[in-house]
């Protein structure tokens, strides 16, 4: 009784194993053109001569002082212009900072530029208070083209 369970089992084994379907080839990696090679998909690499460095530098025009809004809240910035100095190089050469302005601009369309955490940010001047707006307009006149 043993053994005829034993080949039942084994020819029950042998007709789920015959049935079992094949794994499908769709899940093989293909090319588009439809061949099996495979390539892999690297961009070209740049050579030591095409990386190149890029610095910005704020032209700051007054010290870190407290902005007040016209509503009353405050912030700690500092005035800078909208001009940036931009400097690009090749790594390994040599390059020199361009020259500042020598009349920056302070306010431009109605607003200004102020460094809030070492990060630009463009605000207008009629939100800021009275004694804010009254100290742009001295540095304003102060950075001024003199006729």
């Amino acid at each position: 009784m043993l053994y005829q369970s034993f080949f039942l089992w084994i020819s029950l084994l042998a007709i789920l194993h015959a049935q079992a379907p094949k794994t499908p080839t769709a899940f093989e990696p293909r090319r588009i053109d439809g061949s099996q090679a495979i390539q892999p998909n690297i961009a070209p690499s740049r050579t030591k001569d095409e990386i190149t460095t890029r610095a910005v530098t704020y032209i700051v025009l007054g010290d870190l002082r407290q902005w007040a809004s016209a509503d009353g809240r405050t912030i700690e910035a500092k005035l800078i212009a909208f001009e940036d100095l931009v400097l690009e190089s090749k790594k390994g050469a040599a390059a020199a900072m361009p020259e500042p302005p020598k009349h920056p601009t302070v306010v431009r369309d109605g607003t200004i530029r102020l460094s809030v955490n070492r990060k630009p940010a463009v605000i207008a001047l009629s939100k800021l208070g009275v004694a804010d707006q009254e100290y742009v307009e001295k540095v304003r006149v102060r950075h001024a083209v003199k006729p």
